[in-house]
């Protein structure tokens, strides 16, 4: 007979709730830089300082989402792929931000 790895479990869940909050505001900070980039190219450059304050805002949800990100990878909820995803979309979204501010667009 064959015994089974005491340590193994089933994931009641597939994706943890941390998971889906850092999705979301990954998924909020990429969308929310795409939409300011078209724009202040759609103006020419000559945007006002809103469109500085909804970058920054995309920022802080990047950092947020990335900070769930990290509780998710930390906790044993939820699957392994599910943490991985949410890593990368908020590092993409970050990188993104710094890509930006690289260039010196704004």
């Amino acid at each position: 007979m064959r015994r089974y790895n005491k340590n193994f479990r089933f994931a009641d869940e597939i994706v943890s709730k941390d998971a889906i909050i850092s999705a979301i505001l990954g998924f909020i900070s990429i969308i929310a830089t795409i939409i300011t980039v078209i724009y202040v190219v759609s103006v020419k450059g000559m945007a006002d300082s809103k469109v500085g304050a909804v970058l920054l805002a995309s920022l802080l949800s990047g950092i947020t989402g990335l900070v769930f990100a990290i509780f998710t990878i930390r906790s044993n909820e939820g699957s392994s792929r599910s943490r991985r995803v949410v890593l990368t979309i908020n590092i993409i979204a970050i990188v993104l931000i710094a890509g930006i501010w690289a260039c010196r667009v704004f």
